[in-house]
């Protein structure tokens, strides 16, 4: 079969300029920029590096447990890199002359990226024998955990520590339900299986014997935007073995006394900090004792507040 003058085969595939607009979108959207602007190695490097670092992020392989700064940190510096490389392929695509296209310049090709990374991602997760997150991030909608925890606060639980370890006496956690698993509380952990609890004259018993309770003046808060002010005695607690927070004291409450409860063997008591205010263990009917199970993680961090000086407080 004779060929035209020049030609030793099958017709090449059209010679096209870069556009440095499209280069940047599609490395935003899936990084597959470099793919575009013919730059296959850069893009495996970048690829094999983004997936490392959501299966570290997620598994809290580099250590991100609980500290927001960090979190924070290893986030910026991801965004960074991302920036980065769309500089890396708008430069590139600036630059190029014409552009001889090849294999692999294909739109289907452009959107493979980000799909086989969920898989991949998914299937390293899946064999490390986690289907959840190492850090998850909780927001604060009530009140009833005042003054650890205030509205809008924004908090990283643990997802790992209770897979090794049980619930501590004093742990602020996140747990889920008992009567509805799909909804999440949090709330600190203070009888352990087995104990008597009993809240009298506002004063928390473990076991029929008093905690140690240390006056710390008044604590106000404003709710953003909400039209009312926060107001109480606050309040040091001491539990057994030896474990410190701050509780609030609005008055006297119906949940200031309360029947004896006794823990049953695999479940916590958990109760508020705003403990005039707070529907927790003490309400049977509506959550009553936490199954062992029902514990999401201990709470280990705020990364964001409406009040800029909480961030990357550890609550107590």
């Amino acid at each position: 079969m004779n060929h035209p003058h020049g030609s030793s085969g099958p017709e090449s595939l059209p010679t096209r300029p870069r556009r440095w607009w499209l280069a940047a979108v599609l490395q935003l959207l899936s990084g597959a920029g470099y793919l575009y602007v013919g730059r296959p190695f850069r893009f495996a490097a970048l690829f094999a590096f983004n997936c490392a670092s959501v299966i570290a992020l997620y598994h809290g392989l580099w250590g991100w447990f609980g500290d927001a700064f960090q979190l924070l940190g290893s986030l910026a510096a991801q965004l960074g890199v991302v920036l980065i490389t769309i500089v890396d392929c708008i430069r590139i695509a600036l630059k190029s002359k014409p552009y001889q296209l090849k294999e692999w310049n294909r739109w289907w090709v452009y959107a493979l990226p980000g799909v086989s990374a969920f898989f991949i991602v998914a299937i390293v997760m899946g064999s490390l024998g986690r289907t959840e997150y190492a850090v998850s991030s909780f927001s604060i909608a009530s009140g009833n955990n005042m003054p650890t925890l205030l509205v809008g606060d924004y908090v990283l639980a643990d997802t790992i520590a209770y897979t090794q370890s049980v619930p501590e006496r004093g742990d602020i956690a996140i747990y889920r339900l008992p009567r509805d698993h799909s909804i999440f509380y949090v709330g600190r952990v203070v009888g352990l299986p087995g104990e008597r609890i009993q809240m009298t004259s506002g004063v928390l018993h473990i076991d029929r014997s008093p905690v140690q309770l240390d006056n710390m003046g008044t604590f106000e808060h404003n709710t953003p935007g909400r039209h009312f002010t926060f107001s109480a005695e606050l309040q040091r607690e001491t539990l057994p073995g030896g474990h410190t927070h701050l509780v609030a004291d609005e008055g006297t409450t119906p949940l200031d006394n309360t029947e004896e409860f006794i823990v049953p063997q695999g479940h916590y008591f958990a109760l508020g900090d705003n403990r005039d205010n707070s529907q927790d263990s003490r309400v049977l009917r509506a959550v009553g004792f936490v199954p062992r199970e029902n514990f999401y993680g201990p709470v280990t961090s705020i990364w964001w507040s409406p009040d800029m000086s909480r961030i990357g407080l550890r609550p107590q």
